[in-house]
């Protein structure tokens, strides 16, 4: 949505750069592209930052996953060796 009105206002802007429309035209059309191009890379840095986070939290998650799977396998394990003591006997 943002990026097909930076399209638009640069088409607007070029026309009346091409047809030498009145300074004062021109000069509002730049400064519009201009909050535009700033507000697009505003959202774009966002959203990268909104990114990193996710990743952060995924692999916190997975960490405890992991974590959890190894405590799982000692306790098998020490119940596996639990048993076959008590064969022993």
């Amino acid at each position: 949505m943002l990026e097909e009105k930076i399209i638009k206002k640069r088409k607007e802007l070029n026309e009346s750069i091409e047809k030498e429309k009145d300074y004062d035209i021109t000069y509002k059309l730049s400064i519009e592209l201009d909050d535009l191009i700033s507000q697009f890379y505003e959202e774009t840095k966002e959203r990268k930052k909104a990114t990193k986070e996710k990743i952060k939290v995924l692999y916190m998650v997975w960490r405890a996953i992991e974590k959890i799977a190894l405590l799982y396998y000692i306790n098998i394990t020490n119940i596996c060796f639990f048993d076959k003591s008590i064969a022993n006997i």
